[in-house]
């Protein structure tokens, strides 16, 4: 089960974008708090904020309004550089289209986070991704060398491999097809949970939803409780 110790608390979050010539709301008021392990599934109507919300989670975006708290520091107040710095070494994002970057082998783009953290003692771990997502014969190909299943499987692994306390997908097997996507998803809920990671969502996929701990629905700005 999950620790009751909150990993991630979201206070009164307030967001919206200019979008041709008017303010488009997006959040409204949205709180949440999330138990350290905990494996949380977002669902909602395209263009109902979630991916928004998950830019917001990482620091990659502000809110307008609102207050962030991740590991029991404030997210909200640090500059630009202090919560890139902190997203590199605490949270691993997991992008639906991959990301991988096409010049580096397999190996290189997993190795990629503890490169940037100075981690590279730690690489063993890179070579233990390779084997528990089934990539070891792969690992000196480029990624337009593999199969859209494969490019994801790397991309987990590189989300995966410095050991990051929050993980964040977006959409991770929504351009795969049903089968392939139910291995990949399967690789990754084991490997977070055997690390005890905390998971951020989001999907289209009702079914997917099963695998969920809690499962919330952004509509009109605010998050509700689906399951639990």
């Amino acid at each position: 089960m999950p620790s009751v110790q909150p990993i991630l608390e979201l206070k009164d979050l307030h967001k919206r974008y200019a979008h041709g010539g008017s303010d488009q709301v997006i959040l409204k008021g949205v709180d949440l708090t999330v138990s350290a392990g905990e494996i949380v599934m977002m669902v909602g109507p395209s263009g109902s904020g979630k991916s928004s919300l998950l830019h917001l989670i990482s620091g990659v975006d502000l809110p307008d309004q609102g207050d962030i708290q991740l590991l029991n520091r404030p997210l909200t107040s640090m500059t630009e550089a202090e919560r890139t710095l902190f997203r590199r070494q605490h949270i691993g994002v997991v992008y639906q289209f991959f990301n991988l970057i096409p010049t580096l082998t397999v190996r290189e783009n997993i190795l990629l986070p503890l490169t940037l953290n100075n981690r590279m003692q730690e690489q063993g771990e890179a070579d233990r991704q390779l084997a528990a997502l089934g990539l070891v014969e792969k690992a000196n190909r480029f990624p337009e060398q593999l199969s859209g299943g494969e490019q994801q499987r790397v991309a987990i692994c590189r989300a995966l491999v410095h050991k990051p306390a929050l993980l964040l997908a977006d959409e991770p097997t929504g351009s795969l097809d049903n089968e392939t996507a139910d291995s990949v998803l399967q690789q990754m809920l084991d490997q977070i949970r055997q690390a005890g990671m905390t998971l951020i969502m989001v999907t289209h996929s009702e079914a997917v939803t099963q695998y969920a701990d809690r499962v919330l629905r952004l509509h009109n700005g605010q998050l509700e409780t689906v399951s639990s």
